[in-house]
């Protein structure tokens, strides 16, 4: 049935004064209904039309114009291809602009014209199984229809329902967009885990939309795998600014739409954890992202987080998920605007939050399954990271915006000098990291193990370290010479100090990296000058400043001027300071 906005209004009243507002899981049957959208979610709002700014010159530029195109009306993204991607993501904003009577666009003819284009164009990049491509890396996925499909039907069931004049042409296609994509959302697989519960919110949009018990038969295969959370509240991606939020969202939704409230059990677990990756200024760390391939480590806000913690601050009265929404409004208000889908269709959380109580800031706690320990102490903290370290970084240390981004141990040996360590161990008051590596020389085969023609096999581990030994099992070992690495880290007061022992062979050169973040100012240090964004800190302490935040570092160490050892992960193109040295190797250095 649909319902008008006049007859949505009118119960609305009737159901507030009869005193029936309920916060339930069942989606659209126990919603919290009111008139008024409140002030933050007008905010919002404006900001979104503000990507609308001067309509028509937007749309020249940001799409495709040429009529006979096959990819008219389609968006671009940054690379100047127009895909589904770019142009859903326009259909959504429009759409919340479009169906809002609050927005100065509700109705927009020339919006509505675009939205038009947009979904014809959407309609035919749409393959026959239902599905569309992901231009930089997927094709024939459905987990990307799935995305489309959590974004477009919430909002696509609004937007019918305003029966806005002129809007049929829209309404039908995004219509046969929905259906055809359905298809693939029932049927469909994936490739990451977080991809089954994305299918699933998937699945429960569709459910809410047209009911039909495929939809709800399909989700309870995927769920029946359970979710894929440890006992500290990690999900198995580690990903705490993406993948971990997309979980939180997707479980959320199919939780409320199909009345699975035991769902919403991980996603307080995650929300409880998060609370301690948090930083000083706002951000929050990364360091043990499975999914942080190519640049190391990802640091930034936790918006992606903010709707299902706001359900849950109502749902539970909880307080610390309220102050939790409070940091994200503080410290990255205006990224929410990406998130309209769920809020302007979802009336429960328009609701004010419970009085927000305290975010932890002083504390030590220790990861274990995620192999990171998190210690704060007010405006400053740090991260001791072992096994799922990216690019080798084993500690970071923030304090207010400025950043120690990570420090590495490099060493100069057969490949393998690279500073990382299985374990964190807790020793007289510090934490400790070790590790040992053996370096060493094959002898010939003997005679009945020699391969005969072609027959050579080629040992993986042997053949990326040095891409030419093969039939190891079968050679002696000798002249074995093993390289110890040792890290350990202790508070002291303002700050850590770091003890670094590297022994066990000789005359090894090593380098010590101290990576910052961009932006800040570098003193006491001097330039390589052949590296770029390289610098030596030779002796006493320097320093690093970004808007009116030091971090002093030191004591330095200079003796050779190799800060790119062969046989360690390449420079990360971010200020470094470098320390130098050869084994044995013994140094103390200082962060406050």
């Amino acid at each position: 049935m649909k319902v008008s906005r006049k007859q949505f209004i009118k119960i609305s009243t009737s159901a507030t004064a009869a005193g029936i507002i309920g916060l339930g899981t069942s989606g659209l049957n126990n919603l919290y209904l009111q008139n008024d959208k409140p002030d933050w979610l007008i905010e919002l709002l404006r900001q979104n039309e503000s990507r609308f700014e001067n309509l028509s010159s937007y749309l020249q530029v940001s799409r495709v114009t040429d009529k006979s195109s096959t990819a008219f009306g389609g968006f671009i993204d940054s690379y100047g291809l127009p895909n589904a991607q770019s142009t859903q993501s326009f259909i959504g904003n429009a759409l919340c602009a479009l169906s809002t009577p609050e927005s100065s666009l509700f109705g927009s003819e020339l919006l509505l014209q675009a939205l038009n284009e947009a979904a014809a164009f959407l309609v035919r990049v749409q393959h026959e199984d239902g599905t569309v491509d992901l231009l930089s890396h997927n094709f024939y996925s459905p987990p990307d229809t799935a995305f489309i499909i959590n974004r477009m039907v919430p909002l696509f069931n609004l937007f019918q329902r305003e029966n806005i004049s002129g809007s049929e042409e829209s309404v039908a296609t995004l219509q046969a967009f929905i259906e055809k994509a359905s298809n693939a959302i029932v049927n469909g697989g994936i490739h990451t885990p977080n991809h089954r519960w994305v299918f699933c919110a998937a699945l429960a949009r569709l459910y809410e939309l047209w009911p039909d018990e495929r939809y709800r038969d399909r989700a309870e295969s995927w769920l029946a795998e359970g979710v894929d959370i440890d006992n500290e509240g990690q999900y198995r991606e580690r990903d705490t600014l993406v993948y971990s939020a997309v979980s939180n969202r997707a479980l959320t939704i199919t939780a409320k739409i199909f009345d699975i409230p035991e769902l919403l059990e991980s996603v307080r677990q995650n929300l409880e954890m998060l609370m301690y990756y948090l930083l000083p200024n706002g951000e929050a760390v990364e360091e043990v992202s499975a999914r942080v391939e190519r640049e190391g480590r990802r640091i930034g806000t936790i918006h992606a987080h903010y709707v299902p913690c706001r359900y849950l601050a109502l749902l539970d009265n909880n307080k610390e998920f309220a102050a939790l929404c409070r940091h994200i409004e503080e410290t990255a208000f205006s990224r929410l605007s990406s998130y309209l889908h769920y809020l302007l269709v979802d009336p429960v959380l328009w609701r004010p939050l419970p009085v927000p109580g305290e975010l932890p800031t002083n504390y030590v706690r220790e990861f274990s399954e995620s192999g990171v320990v998190r210690i704060r102490r007010g405006n400053y903290d740090a991260s001791i990271i072992s096994r799922y370290t990216k690019q080798g970084i084993f500690f970071a240390f923030h304090k207010g915006e400025a950043m120690l981004h990570g420090m590495r141990i490099g060493n100069s040996f057969s490949g393998m000098g690279q500073f990382e360590s299985d374990t964190i161990q807790k020793v007289n008051g510090g934490w400790v990291l070790n590790r040992e590596v053996n370096g060493l020389y094959f002898q010939p085969l003997p005679q009945e193990k020699t391969p005969i023609g072609r027959d050579w096999q080629f040992d993986p581990e042997y053949y990326g370290r040095y891409g030419l030994m093969w039939h190891t099992n079968n050679r002696e070992a000798t002249r074995v010479h093993t390289l110890r690495q040792n890290a350990k880290i202790w508070e002291i007061k303002g700050g850590f100090e770091i003890e670094i022992c590297i022994d066990g062979t000789d005359n090894v050169p090593t380098t010590v990296e101290l990576i910052f973040r961009p932006g800040g100012s570098l003193s006491g240090v001097e330039n390589h000058g052949n590296l770029a964004n390289t610098y030596f800190l030779k002796e006493g302490y320097g320093k690093y400043n970004l808007n009116g935040d030091t971090i002093t570092f030191g004591s330095g160490r200079f003796l050779h001027t190799n800060a790119d050892l062969r046989g360690t992960l390449p420079k990360m193109e971010l200020p470094t300071v470098v320390l130098t040295g050869i084994t044995p190797f013994y140094h103390k250095i200082r962060f406050v």
